[in-house]
């Protein structure tokens, strides 16, 4: 089993305080702490400023996920992040690959989405 980091960007369509995109954030955050093979989640973003109110997609934050790279990890990942979505519908997630492109996690089933963070996740290794 390898490790390997997966950077998770979270962006919010909506106008919202600083107050409830960093709840979001740590939700999202919190979630994945629950995720076997999860060893360490690092912020890598400032949080929002004080009384900061979006008008359009802007980046709540950035995660570095450290994840010792198994298919039962991948899947919960995936499942944890497809959730999370559901609950938060006017947010979104990209991944970073090593090559620094972001890829959002939009319109994906469940499926491709766990298929995108293999690829991810095996790029980075």
């Amino acid at each position: 089993m390898s490790q390997a980091h997966l950077i998770l960007h979270v962006f919010s369509d909506r106008g919202e305080d600083a107050e409830r995109l960093d709840e979001a954030s740590h939700s999202l955050q919190d979630d994945l702490l629950d995720v076997s093979g999860v060893r360490a989640i690092t912020p890598l973003a400032g949080e929002a400023a004080e009384g900061t109110k979006a008008v359009m997609p802007v980046e709540v934050g950035s995660l570095s996920v450290g994840v010792v790279v198994t298919a039962a990890a991948i899947a919960k990942i995936a499942q944890v992040i497809h959730d999370w979505l559901r609950r938060n519908e006017d947010k979104r997630v990209a991944f970073e690959r090593a090559d620094g492109t972001k890829v959002a996690v939009e319109g994906y089933s469940l499926e491709a989405a766990r298929e995108l963070i293999a690829s991810v996740l095996s790029a980075d290794g």
